[in-house]
């Protein structure tokens, strides 16, 4: 993600998919942990530092009960996602990309989070309930982009 020509080819290919170029994006796996850093930078990509750990079994807080009560059905309804939308610089013009992930429901695994930072998303994760997973097999196409006027 901090690539100069994956960033730019993606600008150039995509309206919908653009890949911001921040400072610095690292993502390291050390034993059972796992540490992701992004550093914005003079770029629009959101600072962000997570640490987390393999969790023994699911710790999903009951404010996604609104969601489905049922951890498999929640798993699914967050990862089965079939569009990307995003605004345009001209008002009321949106990029809407047709993706598709590729993946097993079976291998996705439990994380406890044990670090969670981002002055770009504070008032969003301030003190709000979290959970997180692990997908360790994800295949991610993109079938085709359209621009939408909505007036």
């Amino acid at each position: 993600m901090n690539e100069r020509t994956y960033a730019l080819g993606s600008r150039i290919a995509s309206s919908v998919l653009q890949t911001h170029l921040p400072h610095s994006f690292k993502h390291i796996t050390e034993e059972q942990r796992i540490i992701t850093e992004i550093q914005s930078g003079c770029s629009n990509a959101p600072d962000l530092h997570t640490e987390v750990t393999l969790a023994d079994s699911w710790n999903i807080p009951s404010a996604f009960n609104v969601i489905s009560s049922d951890k498999t059905k929640l798993i699914e309804l967050i990862c089965n996602q079939d569009a990307a939308i995003a605004a345009q610089p001209e008002a009321g013009v949106y990029a809407v990309g047709h993706i598709e992930l590729k993946f097993k429901l079976n291998e996705i695994k439990p994380l406890k989070i044990t670090k969670l930072e981002s002055n770009w998303l504070k008032e969003i994760i301030q003190g709000a309930e979290c959970f997180a997973f692990l997908m360790p097999n994800v295949m991610f196409i993109s079938h085709k982009e359209k621009i939408v006027k909505i007036k």
